[in-house]
């Protein structure tokens, strides 16, 4: 879906354009060190059923928990950032809007799961809001780019990022840990975690708190745009029999942002004003795992719930608001077929409920309430022959308000020799248009258009990895290519109303391009870690010919240096460039849009820790440390250049 900057957050999905790899091993610091025996065992979970990385038929970025300590960052967005094939939107700077899109595709299509949990928000135009997701409690990051609707459904259509919370260890005992940092732009961050295990259980709870004053994020005028961030979590999980594991867990985030409006009468820019959004999210899930025959027969019941909310504030008045429910009933059962093949059937259900409030105009009336139903039938086959891997997938979806849908997958994964693996995938996908394409209203602005059609595409990928210098460099480059029908442009005037809608495009998108990942062991605690990617997007004109779309850099890279001394002194040095991208200028009426460029720009960022005990550490972060000034959505400023100290402290 093709929109403009939002002017109000609970526009997102009406006013939004469109709509790694620091690669598993690249990204996991204590497998760089270990032997290639290891790295073997180190498992994809975002999948129906746990791949080993190696054996994975699409490009996997992973995150573990000592990357998160080592880049020490606030957000999970700058972790992201400059992974391959992965490009972020950000209007301002912490708590600002942002959108992550892999490999071109829209922010909606790809797949957010926390500990299980589907969390993309269905009152937030099905994306997921990455400001608001901390690095306070979360253990690891999968990045599974490519297709994944024929596993996930509809909003997997690019690409799954799978986030694990930290949980208790098994003979751990009590551990209690806490952090708290301070620095610029008034800002203030404190979180706290305390976790527990035994023989047959585990617990863990987190929480986290962030306030700060922010910077001014319009080109003119001097008013900072604060942010809060509150956090509570927590988990459980027991294990009744050596056949039997239960797990429960719950988030909640509470967030408070304050923004400026875009001035669409004299500047068509953004300016100082008095806007604020207050978010809810609360994320629950329970699930029970049973191993049967031997672990032969594998059976997983998951029951899931989400309650979102987005409530906007003009000068202090309500300003219109959006929430949704879902709750999602999940079984598999995974059977093993024979030695190294395993088949596995999954049915999914879920009910979602959508709300809308505000106030009634000339135009029409916002407030409304909507449901939506949808089933989808999973078969899934992985089977190991030495050292190849196949995959086959196909699903197919029931919708309430459509027809139904399929989506396949086929993908191999071949061991040329004990340092070359060739990949191979290709896949179909659709998203069906949210509820706020379909029926949402925003009075003066926009209209929905409830005879949408889902999008539908069809993608493919090529994959080589190298092992060099004895395992002590790694090389990863993989080649994408997609194609999107039916794509949604949410910014179509209609003369019938006078306001912009929602409608399927004729022709098609075309995305493609490369992606290519180097680790480099460099000893004495070094370790380098590169990579670059090359994304082409366009979409076609009406004339046959194709345009570039917008918010899509061409040329992105990323560099990190780490070092870790044992028992010392521990750092990064992390350099990101972003190349320039296209975006869209709407000038005061009666003058029309134009097309313009965004500069490319670097961002450096600095970070350090040195232990003063075996349980305190003092930590110091500079983050933009050239102190750039650069633009993701014109009109929008990110920060300059920032510092912070803090303690951390361990028992």
């Amino acid at each position: 879906m093709t929109m403009p900057v939002l002017t109000t957050p609970v526009l997102r999905p009406a006013l939004t354009l469109g709509r790694a790899t620091i690669i598993a091993t690249l990204m996991n610091v204590p497998a760089m060190a270990q032997d290639s025996d290891h790295i073997e065992e180190i498992m994809v979970t975002g999948l129906r059923t746990p791949v080993s990385l190696s054996q994975m038929p699409t490009a996997t970025s992973v995150i573990d928990r000592e990357m998160i300590d080592a880049r020490q960052s606030f957000q999970i967005l700058d972790l992201l950032r400059g992974l391959p094939g992965i490009s972020i939107a950000r209007t301002g700077g912490v708590g600002g809007q942002a959108q992550l899109r892999m490999r071109g595709a829209e922010a909606n299509h790809v797949l957010v799961i926390i500990d299980g949990v589907e969390v993309n928000d269905p009152a937030g135009g099905d994306e997921f809001q990455w400001e608001h997701l901390t690095s306070a409690d979360i253990e690891r990051i999968e990045v599974i780019r490519g297709p994944q609707s024929a596993l996930w459904g509809s909003d997997a259509v690019a690409g799954v990022i799978n986030i694990t919370t930290r949980s208790g260890t098994e003979g751990e005992g009590l551990r209690v840990t806490a952090s708290a940092e301070a620095g610029s732009f008034d800002t203030r961050r404190a979180s706290g975690r305390i976790s527990a295990a035994g023989a047959r259980w585990q617990f863990n709870a987190a929480a986290g708190y962030s306030d700060s004053a922010g910077s001014n994020i319009a080109r003119s005028g001097n008013e900072n745009d604060g942010y809060r961030n509150r956090l509570v979590s927590g988990s459980l999980g027991l294990t009744p029999s050596a056949t039997l594991r239960l797990t429960f867990t719950a988030r909640h985030t509470d967030t408070r942002n304050e923004f400026d409006p875009v001035d669409f009468f004299v500047t068509g820019l953004p300016v100082d004003g008095d806007r604020v959004s207050d978010t809810r999210r609360t994320y629950l899930g329970a699930r029970a795992n049973l191993r049967l025959m031997d672990g032969r027969l594998q059976q997983k019941v998951a029951i899931n719930w989400i309650d979102t909310d987005n409530s906007n504030f003009a000068d202090g008045a309500p300003d219109g608001a959006t929430a949704a429910e879902r709750l999602q009933l999940s079984a598999q059962s995974t059977f093993v077929v024979a030695s190294g093949q395993r088949l596995t059937v999954a049915v999914d259900h879920e009910i979602t409920d959508f709300s809308q409030r505000g106030t009634a105009s000339f135009f029409g009336d916002p407030n409304q309430d909507q449901q939506l139903k949808t089933t989808g039938l999973v078969l899934d086959y992985v089977g190991e022959f030495g050292g190849l891997t196949t995959f086959a997938s196909i699903r197919h979806d029931a919708n309430s308000d459509f027809a139904g849908a399929e989506s396949w997958r086929l993908g191999v994964n071949y061991r040329v020799s004990p340092a070359t693996r060739l990949r191979a995938s290709v896949g179909t996908g659709q998203k069906a248009p949210t509820v706020i394409e379909r029926f949402g209203f925003f009075s003066d602005l926009f209209l929905g258009n409830p005879d949408l059609k889902p999008e539908r595409s069809t993608n493919f990928e090529l994959g080589l990895d190298q092992d060099l210098a004895d395992g002590r460099v790694t090389l990863k480059l993989t080649y994408f290519n997609s194609r999107l029908r039916d794509e949604i442009d949410g910014f179509v005037f209609d003369p019938a109303t006078f306001l912009f809608t929602a409608a399927n495009k004729p022709g098609k998108s075309k995305r493609q391009g490369l992606e290519l990942a180097m680790e480099a062991s460099l000893g004495a605690g070094f370790d380098l870690l590169v990579n670059y990617t090359y994304s082409k997007s366009t979409e076609e004109a009406p004339d046959g010919s194709f345009t570039r779309e917008l918010r899509r850099p061409r040329h992105q890279g990323a560099g990190t240096l780490l070092y870790k001394h044992e028992g010392g002194f521990s750092g990064t040095l992390n350099l990101n460039y972003t190349g320039e991208a296209l975006d869209i200028f709407f000038p005061p009426f009666p003058n029309p849009s134009e097309i313009v460029t965004l500069d490319g720009y670097w961002l450096l960022a600095i970070s350090g820790e040195y232990p003063l005990s075996d349980h305190l550490a003092i930590t110091a972060r500079v983050e933009n440390a050239l102190d750039t000034d650069y633009e993701d959505v014109l009109g929008f400023q990110n920060p300059g250049l920032g510092a912070y100290a803090g303690l951390k402290a361990r028992f």
